[in-house]
């Protein structure tokens, strides 16, 4: 009986078994596939022995097969996170960046970020960057989404015709053929990233008939809920625990691919800045349309229109937040859009940060305590009850050509401290804001938001189509909006929710002259 030769050795003489193959990396031991022909989605991931047949060959996974997706099950030390390299690698080196682009989630460690430099990579994102993980996943159910849309305008019922329409150069609006998202550490979803939860398992559920594959890595198959299991039609078991050093064939195969594929992905997950000032911005056309910030997904400057869609603003956030720097950048642009014949502020300030803001022509009364803020509140609904009509004769509402009130509210908790709100008497008003020329303009602290929300004042300004900001937070504080918690953000960044209830995130801008402040 033939003795099997271990890796490496030369073939024996007389013996009918071929020498063992060496490891297939990238260059050897895989086919490189023309980009111009359709194929099947193929990673060498290793070799397979069959003694029993006394064959040895390339260990292929076919990511067109079983759903398009993948789980590696694993101990620690078994291999999972290299076994996501070699795929990574054996896909860059058999298809060009048009034909795969590869997203990254390291939600155990840093282990993945040996293959950002990939030119298919679109981003590879580590356990403490959690922004950087949000906008993965964000930016790859942009794509699903896309798709989506793309499927249904063209009629295209299956993948494999996409495949063959895109290879076709018959689809114009997908620029890349394929698109995996690599997660190592799946558990960790359950554990520590439960705001990734819903986005990467919608991404799961959907994205196989849409050429989005999930590569996933955990250590035990009940890591995955019941209901995600069947969408894994591929499940890899890696049974040994021994340790084995990777060397440098990482970087020398990523230089080798990178000199192969001068073009990167056309995809890359988009950033914000963390300081964005008002005037860098482009400026609005119209009095009243303010620049609110820029939004994360397509970096597009996002527009507050009093006069129109947008009569109100809610914001939310706790200390240190943007809160205060927000509402002064909006009373800036109000003032160089209006003179102070054609505008006033109602300001209710009770930690005194808005005083020195506003100059005295624009200000018609400044509050700093629930009592002042009564007084003022009186006041103020005078002049508004003279804007509406009396006379129920009188035809449809006509706008008011009075000058634009602003109640500029800032720190309303501390007003509203008491329990009873100084400003429920705006409350008949708030929904005649565009027709009266009556604008609210208010923030609070997020503690404790969850009991007031249901408080008449705030009720009446977010039920008019006010735009909802919430800002850093506690994300036990609990649903607030819709079902949006709180999250963690960093200085003027948070959730602009609109009337889909759906959250997006957005770069608030601050003032042009001055630094941030909470």
């Amino acid at each position: 009986m033939s003795r099997w030769p271990p890796p490496g050795a030369p073939r024996p003489p007389g013996s009918p078994l071929p020498p063992w193959p060496r490891p297939p990396t990238a260059g050897r031991g895989t086919h490189r596939h023309d980009s111009s022909a359709p194929g099947p989605l193929t990673a060498t991931l290793g070799l397979l022995d069959d003694p029993a047949h006394q064959w040895q060959g390339p260990w292929q996974l076919d990511l067109t097969r079983a759903g398009g997706h993948v789980v590696i099950l694993g101990g620690p030390s078994s291999g999972k996170s290299t076994a996501l390299k070699t795929l990574a690698l054996s896909l860059s080196d058999n298809y060009d960046p048009r034909q795969v682009s590869i997203f990254g989630l390291d939600l155990k460690g840093t282990g993945l970020l040996g293959i950002s430099e990939l030119p298919h990579v679109a981003g590879v994102a580590g356990r403490t960057r959690r922004e950087r993980l949000r906008r993965t996943v964000e930016e790859v159910a942009d794509l699903l989404t896309e798709r989506e849309q793309i499927f249904e305008e063209r009629e295209i019922d299956s993948l494999a015709t996409m495949r063959q329409l895109f290879d076709d150069g018959q689809l114009p609006n997908i620029d890349v053929r394929d698109v995996v998202l690599i997660v190592d550490g799946w558990g960790g979803l359950l554990e520590e990233f439960d705001e990734l939860q819903d986005a990467v398992y919608s991404i799961l559920t959907r994205g196989g008939g849409f050429g989005i594959h999930v590569i996933a890595t955990a250590t035990r198959w009940n890591e995955i809920r019941l209901a995600q299991q069947s969408f894994f039609g591929t499940r890899l078991e890696l049974k040994l625990s021994d340790p084995a050093t990777l060397g440098q064939g990482l970087s020398v195969t990523i230089t080798q691919i990178t000199q192969k594929n001068p073009v990167s992905s056309p995809h890359t997950v988009r950033l914000l800045p963390h300081l964005i000032r008002q005037d860098e911005l482009v400026a609005p056309t119209t009095p009243g349309t303010l620049r609110l910030g820029m939004m994360e997904r397509d970096s597009s400057t996002r527009y507050l229109d009093l006069t129109g869609s947008s009569p109100h603003l809610l914001m939310m956030g706790d200390n240190d937040s943007g809160k205060t720097s927000t509402l002064i950048a909006l009373a800036q642009e109000l003032m160089s859009q209006y003179t102070s014949e054609e505008l006033v502020f109602a300001v209710c300030d009770p930690r005194r940060e808005l005083h020195e803001v506003i100059p005295e022509p624009y200000m018609g009364g400044y509050a700093t305590s629930a009592s002042l803020a009564t007084q003022l509140s009186e006041a103020v609904v005078k002049e508004l009850t003279n804007r509406v009509p009396q006379d129920p004769t009188l035809g449809a509402f006509q706008p008011s050509s009075e000058n634009q009130i602003v109640l500029l509210v800032d720190d309303y908790d501390v007003l509203a401290a008491g329990g009873v709100s100084p400003l429920t008497p705006f409350v008949p008003f708030v929904p005649m804001g565009v027709d009266i020329n009556f604008h609210v303009l208010m923030a609070r602290r997020i503690r404790g938001a969850s009991r007031a929300m249901f408080e008449p004042f705030i009720t009446s300004v977010r039920e008019t189509g006010a735009t909802t900001i919430m800002l850093d937070g506690d994300p036990d504080e609990g649903r607030l909006i819709g079902r949006n918690r709180p999250r963690k953000f960093p200085v003027g960044r948070g959730m602009i929710i609109g009337d889909d209830l759906q959250p997006r995130t957005i770069q608030l801008a601050a003032p042009s002259d001055i630094a941030q402040r909470g």
